[in-house]
């Protein structure tokens, strides 16, 4: 992170392609790793861009910008479980479904033809991959 006016990934703009490229990971991540309610994990993601921006944070490339919002989320989330006293999960990956976990983040996007090519590409990969099996 750096100076606002050296770096890319600093104006609203790009905060608006981090938001639209991230948006639906990070309540994913959120969302696995400790929250079972999708719409506190959305609204959670949602603070954390907008704090960021609010600061001013800045980064030099994408990946910086993911892993730092990765873990700003990782924190907030862990803030509101203790502000809430909800103890923090213990998350075993084969108990996951995360087909339900795509669905919901899927049905709550707001650009419904993203939303839709991602269902359609993920679908299209299940059945190439019971091609490759069978």
């Amino acid at each position: 992170m750096c100076k606002k006016e050296d770096k890319i990934y600093s104006s609203l703009t790009d905060y608006a392609k981090l938001f639209d490229s991230l948006y639906a990971q990070l309540c994913i991540s959120a969302y696995n790793k400790h929250i079972n309610d999708l719409e506190v994990c959305k609204e959670l993601v949602q603070e954390v861009f907008i704090e960021a921006y609010e600061s001013g944070t800045s980064f030099d490339s994408e990946n910086l910008a993911s892993t730092f919002l990765y873990k700003k989320v990782d924190e907030k989330c862990k803030v509101y479980l203790k502000a809430n006293n909800i103890e923090v999960k213990e998350v075993i990956v084969k108990d996951l479904n995360p087909n339900n976990v795509v669905s919901n983040v899927l049905k709550s996007m707001k650009n419904k033809q993203l939303a839709k090519e991602i269902e359609f590409s993920i679908g299209d990969y299940s059945t190439k991959k019971n091609d490759i099996k069978n």
